[in-house]
């Protein structure tokens, strides 16, 4: 985050309440939000009173925590619905899904994260995950490490220097090692999640661009490692390749 934007510090305040909600912490309290944050109950209970009367959130009474609620519902629906070519990367996931037989993710990046937004999971998979609007780490995930492969070196510094810890055994946590497996990634032109992010699971990303052919988005497919020897991998990539290329988004 460029801090020299940051003009409103309230709002900024209020905006880290907002987005102390994720996946993992759906519900929070009061003093939840504070310790998160360093903030005094005061000044968060008036923020969180303020979203709550815009309905922004709502607060649960069997337990008197926080939730995200209809406002919120409102914009992340205007967002999907203009999303630049969201039909045609819809299908263009979908088609990927079909062509490979495994599960296919489309995400932008977010922080330091890879923010899912689109997903297609393949039919040998018995119980679907919810994805979308859910977000990884860009260091242990294929879509993340091949947005890291194309950024800027100062970028991927501040990046790694925010710390890489493990999810599995295999998850690379130190910046070194992450350079040569950036370095790899450029050469063969496409990223490998090695069970990096979840164990038995594999990956394969490469980037999508612009029309002045900046990396803005990332294109996955994921499956049982045991389906994913060096053959089929290099498979999935010249698939992803082939789909990637028939869409440039126009803005972002």
């Amino acid at each position: 985050m460029d801090q020299s934007k940051i003009k409103n510090k309230a709002l900024a305040k209020a905006l880290d309440v907002i987005g102390c909600f994720s996946v993992d912490r759906p519900e929070l309290g009061i003093t939840e939000i504070c310790t998160l944050l360093d903030l005094n109950k005061s000044n968060v209970h008036s923020i969180i009173s303020t979203f709550e009367a815009y309905g922004y959130v709502k607060k649960n009474r069997s337990n008197n925590k926080y939730y995200l609620h209809s406002s919120i519902l409102r914009l992340a629906g205007v967002l999907n619905r203009s999303r630049p070519q969201k039909e045609e990367i819809t299908k263009l996931v979908r088609m990927i899904a079909d062509e490979t037989g495994e599960t296919v993710y489309y995400g932008i990046r977010n922080g330091n994260s890879i923010l899912y937004l689109e997903y297609v999971s393949s039919t040998s998979l018995v119980v679907p995950k919810q994805v979308i609007g859910v977000t990884a780490p860009l260091y242990c995930t294929s879509t993340g490490k091949a947005l890291l492969a194309e950024m800027d070196e100062r970028d991927v510094d501040d990046i790694l220097s925010e710390g890489m810890p493990p999810l599995t055994d295999h998850t690379i946590t130190t910046p070194e090692k992450m350079k040569l497996e950036l370095d790899a990634i450029r050469v063969r032109g496409y990223s490998i999640d090695n069970m990096e992010h979840e164990y038995g699971v594999k990956g394969v990303g490469m980037t999508v661009h612009d029309m002045e052919h900046n990396p803005v988005a990332a294109i996955s497919v994921s499956g049982p490692s045991l389906r994913f020897d060096s053959d089929s991998i290099q498979k999935i990539a010249e698939i992803i390749d082939r789909f990637r290329k028939k869409i440039a988004i126009t803005y972002f």
